[in-house]
Order: structure tokens, then C-alpha cells, then sequence
């Protein structure tokens, strides 16, 4: 369903069934799946490069979901255990924290 859904959406999907297995194993990817805001979703590292094993990282879906309607900037994991976006432009005033 993901490299469908990736196809459809112009990004090329190189990984294979084994190599997403032993990722999401890896990751945790697979035991915290669901629509809730903390819960994991796939995101790109490099949004100019399709989906390679080497370009995906796990991210929580709130977070993944912001980030595309804020653009580019830098999402991290604070001390208060909130994740903070930080845009990419540092005149843009809109700092999110999820």
C-alpha cells in the first residue's frame, strides 16, 4: 500500500518487502502504526529522492502531517518530549511544536 500510494504520488520506490521487514524491525515501525497523532509514520530525510531504504526515517504522523502544510524546516525531539519544528527560513516566524 505505501509504494502504491508513493507511485502515486510521483516518488519512486526502490525498497523491497524483505528490506522494509527488517527495517521496520529495526525502527519499531511496525508496533506503533495507527492514525493517532504520536503514532509512526514513513518520512523522507530528503524530500528530493523517492523512497530508498537509506532516505527513510520514522516520524511521528502528527509531525509528518504539520511538516507538509509548514514546508521545509527541521523537526526535533525536545527535552519536554514534544516534537519542534523549526523552519528552514530563519525570518519565518512560524515555530510549531507538536
Amino acid at each position: 500500500m505505501r509504494k502504491q500510494r508513493a507511485k502515486q504520488r510521483g516518488h519512486e520506490w526502490t525498497i523491497t518487502l524483505d528490506n522494509f521487514r527488517q527495517w521496520c524491525e529495526w525502527t519499531g515501525y511496525h508496533l506503533q502504526t495507527g492514525r493517532t497523532a504520536d503514532a509512526a509514520s514513513i518520512d523522507r530525510k530528503d524530500a528530493h529522492h523517492g523512497y530508498h531504504i537509506w532516505n527513510i526515517k520514522v516520524l511521528p504522523y502528527g509531525a509528518n502531517s504539520a511538516k507538509s502544510r509548514h514546508g521545509e524546516g527541521t523537526w526535533a525531539l525536545g527535552a519536554d518530549g514534544r516534537y519542534h519544528y523549526t523552519p528552514a527560513d530563519p525570518n519565518d516566524p512560524n515555530e510549531v511544536t507538536f
